[in-house]
């Protein structure tokens, strides 16, 4: 099991074509302290936890770097997703990129109208 922390900036940045998401992580590092550290130095005014098994693959597509991976989240029972993932340099390299994960997502045999332009966490907040 892996653990990680992720401190996300905006929730949307701005919208693309077929509600792909682009936001940016400011910080991912693994969680090497016990939750009790992590409780006692960031003093969180709430906690969520999100359990997932998560498929991961590095792909070259159409000769652009992509992250596939398909979680299955488990904790709450949210279901499997399908995510497309790759870093963006610039405002034109995003929307270059939004429009080839989108073909991507075609090519893996994924319908881009059934994308979900929420992060998990807002996925778990609309679930109970």
């Amino acid at each position: 099991m892996r653990y990680r922390l992720t401190h996300l900036g905006e929730e949307r940045e701005r919208r693309y074509p077929s509600e792909v998401l682009l936001s940016r992580s400011r910080f991912l590092a693994p969680a090497v302290h016990s939750l009790r550290f992590y409780r006692e130095y960031f003093k969180p005014a709430s906690e969520t936890t999100i359990e997932k098994e998560r498929l991961r693959w590095r792909v070259l597509f159409q000769g652009t770097e992509f992250f596939i991976n398909i979680d299955n989240i488990t904790s709450p029972q949210l279901g499997s997703y399908l995510e497309v993932k790759s870093r963006t340099w610039s405002r034109l390299d995003a929307e270059h990129k939004s429009l080839m994960a989108v073909e991507l997502i075609r090519y893996l045999g994924a319908d881009p109208e059934n994308a979900v332009d929420q992060e998990y966490l807002a996925l778990q907040s609309t679930s109970d």
